[in-house]
């Protein structure tokens, strides 16, 4: 698949909203909200506070999520979805530090998402 260029967004996500882009990464400038939902075919980028769901790299492999301040509800790369809540790894980045976020082949084979802390 070919990548199409870059889709910019020049505001916030609100609850109940929902901004995607096809076949290329999606820059959001402003915050998604709790209850708003970014999807991309690729990367996203968010320069705001990330509350609301993330799904990244749906049809992009090695896709991943950026934010300048993460407490996400749900994030999602390739169909590895976690929450915070989970207790997973993300889980000391829940009030606001930035983020980054990708794939990585677990231990036992499977992907895991992968939270690295940009503060």
């Amino acid at each position: 698949m070919q990548q199409k260029p870059t889709k910019f967004y020049r505001g916030h996500v609100r609850s109940g909203q929902q901004v995607s882009s096809s076949g290329g990464p999606l820059v959001i400038f402003g915050s998604v909200h709790s209850g708003g939902e970014v999807l991309s075919d690729s990367d996203i980028h968010v320069y705001g506070k990330l509350k609301g769901r993330a799904l990244a790299g749906l049809s992009v492999p090695n896709s991943r999520i950026y934010a300048q301040e993460f407490d996400a509800e749900l994030v999602c790369i390739g169909g590895v979805f976690t929450t915070l809540e989970d207790g997973g790894v993300g889980v000391g980045l829940k009030g606001g530090a930035g983020a980054m976020i990708f794939l990585e082949e677990g231990e036992e084979g499977e992907d895991e998402l992968t939270f690295i802390n940009l503060k």
